[in-house]
């Protein structure tokens, strides 16, 4: 019964742990894929003009491009790539 007693424990202990680390993979995993904004990057693709008139600045949209291939931020590339689609859908062009 000794012997019994101890393997409920180490297995119960085990459990225990395994439940932990599996919660803390979780936790680290939503860390990772979350993000800012585009806007509180320096390089965000929107300007304005002493006239205060908005362009579109596209040598910082490369710059954001070049950011997000080296670096991942969920949100903010989401961000941009919805920019460039609805920037080349009003007949801008990229590049």
């Amino acid at each position: 019964m000794d012997m019994f007693s101890e393997l409920v424990v180490n297995v119960l202990a085990s459990a225990i742990l395994l439940g932990f680390g599996y919660l803390y993979g979780q936790y680290r995993e939503r860390r990772l894929h979350l993000g800012k904004n585009l806007e509180e990057y320096e390089f965000y693709p929107f300007e304005l003009d002493e006239k205060k008139n908005l362009f579109f600045d596209m040598e910082m949209f490369n710059t954001g491009v070049s950011h997000f291939l080296r670096q991942r931020d969920n949100i903010a590339a989401w961000q941009l790539i919805l920019i460039s689609r609805c920037h080349d859908q009003n007949g801008y062009g990229l590049g």
